[in-house]
């Protein structure tokens, strides 16, 4: 049976800037981060900010829900990230609509 690499913190990391971004004002963070692209950046400044856990899986079986594979002391630095990621994309994009 073949098998899956899959990185459990990608999905974390989704989620929670979901769950943070509700958060937020509507003008400008979440009208912002709509857009693909600062959605991506903000994906991966998280990603290359937190360490990463990877599982293999068998092709054709069901996971366990992620957030259950991820220990609370590794979710916690992600939201922290997500915050300090929100700001940080965002105050690069309005210099650059300034521009």
């Amino acid at each position: 049976m073949s098998t899956k690499i899959i990185n459990l913190t990608f999905s974390v990391v989704t989620a929670s800037i979901e769950n943070i971004l509700a958060n937020y004002p509507e003008e400008p963070y979440q009208k912002a981060f709509n857009s693909g692209i600062l959605r991506q950046e903000l994906i991966a400044y998280v990603l290359s900010r937190v360490p990463n856990k990877y599982i293999i899986q068998e092709e054709g079986k069901n996971m366990a829900p992620i957030h259950s594979q991820i220990s609370w002391e590794v979710q916690v630095p992600i939201e922290l990230m997500v915050h300090q990621g929100i700001q940080e994309v965002f105050e690069e994009y309005a210099l650059m609509q300034v521009s």
